[in-house]
Parts: structure tokens; sequence; C-alpha cells
């Protein structure tokens, strides 16, 4: 799967940032982006949220990305939805897994491959796991 350009234009003014730094590479089957920023992964097993947590972003293309990570995935693993940030709201992608592997003590080079857009149900399910994560922790701290 491509992203839209108009969705990769958005995601890459958002990761970009204020003054960040890109720079443009070809490799593989398409031009890549150089780009450090966080991003948000949630691995489902069927329609539950299993885990998520967060990587770093290395370089982004039309068709993948390439992330920095301490969560080890398998090749060809299934149920991999990455959060894309764009300025509205974020673009839930699912991903096939390249490649994972080890790059110093504990941190892993991941490369993700765009299959399809996720559903409306996969993103409201993300974005109220995260509305209940948010509630526990105000709870815990505010009593």
């Amino acid at each position: 799967m491509k992203l839209g350009i108009r969705d990769f234009a958005d995601v890459i003014a958002v990761l970009k940032g204020p003054g960040g730094n890109i720079s443009a590479s070809e490799k593989r089957r398409a031009a890549r982006i150089e780009v450090s920023a966080k991003i948000n992964i949630h691995l489902f097993e069927g329609s539950k949220i299993a885990r998520s947590f967060s990587a770093l972003s290395r370089d982004i293309s039309l068709t993948g990305i390439g992330l920095l990570q301490t969560v080890a995935l398998n090749p060809n693993q299934s149920g991999v939805v990455i959060a894309l940030p764009r300025q509205h709201s974020p673009l839930f992608v699912y991903c096939t897994v390249m490649q994972c592997r080890p790059l110093a003590d504990g941190l892993l080079v991941v490369g993700l491959d765009f299959c399809e857009l996720a559903s409306k149900e996969t993103a409201d399910a993300i974005l109220g796991d995260g509305k209940r994560e948010h509630s526990r922790i105000q709870e815990s701290i505010l009593g």
C-alpha cells in the first residue's frame, strides 16, 4: 500500500516539526525521508489491543517506515498498527513487519511496510484505549 500524497505531506509536516531536519535519500522501492520523531505503535490480537508502546522513527516513505524501538517484533507479524501524526487526527495504518534486528543493547531496528488504512472501529479502539489510560493515570495521581 502507498500512502496518499496529501496524507504523506501532512504526516511529514508534523514529523519534522518547526525547524526540523529532514533529508531525502533514494533507497529500495521508494524515496525515503530521514526524520526522527516519536511514533505510537499498537499491537492487536483480534480486535483488542494487546500492547501499545512508542518508537523513534528513522525514515519514512510512501510505502513504509523505519523505526528504532525496544520491543521485538517477528517478520510478517500481523496486527501491527502505527499512528502517523497529522494536523487534525492521527492516520492509523496496518503494517507488516519486514525486519527486526538488534542494533545495540536492547535497541532494535524495525522496518514496517504499510498494508492498509485501519478501519474506523480500529481507530476508535486506539483512541478509546488512550483515554482510558489517561483516566487511570489521573485517578492514580489525584485519587
